[in-house]
């Protein structure tokens, strides 16, 4: 850190980010999108939801929190409407 010319560095604790309960899942609808060769949450974050950088929302709620975890073919579920899966974060 001294080479760096660096004083301090913040580390954040990793977020415990569960799966909805089943009364969140009743005030939810889940579209479909099909797995395929060039996909990326971030782009499905974009085409569902006007913003990539809510492409985390996509892998919370498959419970498959990486791209390589996803094989051409399989169902991405994407939860609706944004402003109540948000919601469950406060946000």
């Amino acid at each position: 850190m001294n080479d760096r010319n660096v004083r301090f560095i913040d580390q954040y604790g990793t977020a415990n980010l569960s799966f909805p309960s089943d009364d969140m899942l009743g005030k939810m609808e889940v579209d479909k999108e099909i797995w395929k060769v060039g996909s990326r949450f971030y782009k499905i974050a974009d085409k569902y939801y006007g913003d990539p950088s809510l492409w985390w929302v996509i892998p919370w709620f498959n419970q498959k929190p990486l791209e390589s975890d996803f094989e051409s073919g399989d169902v991405v579920l994407i939860p609706q409407p944004l402003n109540v899966v948000l919601s469950f974060f406060g946000g």
